[in-house]
């Protein structure tokens, strides 16, 4: 697995259309019709619901960094610290 730390980038709440999430229905729930988590605030980059998301949002991206390596900077250099 892949360790790393967030930067609170947004990059994985952004990625609900590239099937970061391998579970489609909860990708659905949480979309909010752009592909963008609805709970995430634009303005900040944080989730909303932090304290009590999902246990999909919960889990590290390791089980699909493709859907991130254009976005979350931090993300890439793990996976590649990896290789």
């Amino acid at each position: 697995m892949i360790a790393w730390a967030c930067n609170g980038c947004g990059a994985c709440c952004r990625a609900l259309a590239t099937g970061l999430l391998s579970d489609p229905e909860a990708a659905r729930a949480l979309d909010s019709g752009d592909g963008v988590c609805r709970h995430l605030e634009r303005s900040t980059n944080r989730c909303s619901i932090y304290e009590t998301r999902p246990a999909c949002c919960r889990v590290t991206p390791a089980h699909a960094p493709e859907a991130l390596v254009e976005g979350c900077r931090v993300l890439r250099l793990a996976i590649f610290r990896e290789v």
